[in-house]
This record gives C-alpha cells, structure tokens and sequence, in this order.
C-alpha cells in the first residue's frame, strides 16, 4: 500500500468549536432524541394502543417486545454500515427507514 492510499482511509477530523462540529453534535443530539422520544411515546400511548387496536397484555408486550429487539438489532447494524461506507449515508438512510417504519406502525389496523 502506498502513502496516500493509507491516508485516505483515515477519518476527517473535524475541529471542535466550528460551524461543522456544531451541525454534527445538533444531528446526533436529534436523531438520539428522536429514539428516546419514541421509545417514550409507545410507552405513553399503550393503553390507547391496547384500546384501539382490542389488545390483550400479551400482544402490548409484543409490540414494546419488538420495537427495542429491532432497535437494539439495528443499532449494532447501522454501526458496522457506517464503519463500512460512511457515518453519514448510514445515518440518513437510518433517520429515512425509522420515520417510513414509524409511519407504518402508526397505521398498522392489528397488533
């Protein structure tokens, strides 16, 4: 391998305080929040959920159930692709597929 092929493998470093950093550290505080809120809705609008859609117990520890198991499978993921080709192609298709499934979700007639 010659020099400059080794470089360019190298992360871009971004220095802290500029314009760029601060749009970087306001999108990850977003997309995290974004999660965190979710996650803090399901919780909140299950027994609606349970009401509108005539769960039982067991399909409203289904739906909690399968949200975290896909969120947390998908984090380690997202993690590898973004390693592979790039933090922020992934974080976008991520941030685009999240809000399509939540979506999705939010229109689904049964448990």
């Amino acid at each position: 391998m010659d020099g400059n092929a080794a470089q360019s493998d190298q992360p871009v470093s971004i220095r802290w305080g500029t314009p760029v950093a601060r749009g970087v550290l306001a999108t990850t505080i977003l997309g995290s929040g974004m999660a965190m809120l979710d996650g803090t809705v399901v919780n909140v609008a299950l027994p609606r959920i349970g009401k509108e859609l005539e769960a039982s117990v067991a399909g409203l520890q289904w739906i909690l159930d399968g949200y975290l198991l896909s969120l947390a499978s998908l984090i380690l993921i997202a993690g590898s692709l973004g390693d592979r080709y790039g933090r922020r192609k992934v974080y976008t298709i991520g941030i685009i597929w999240f809000g399509a499934c939540s979506l999705l979700c939010g229109l689904a007639p049964t448990t």
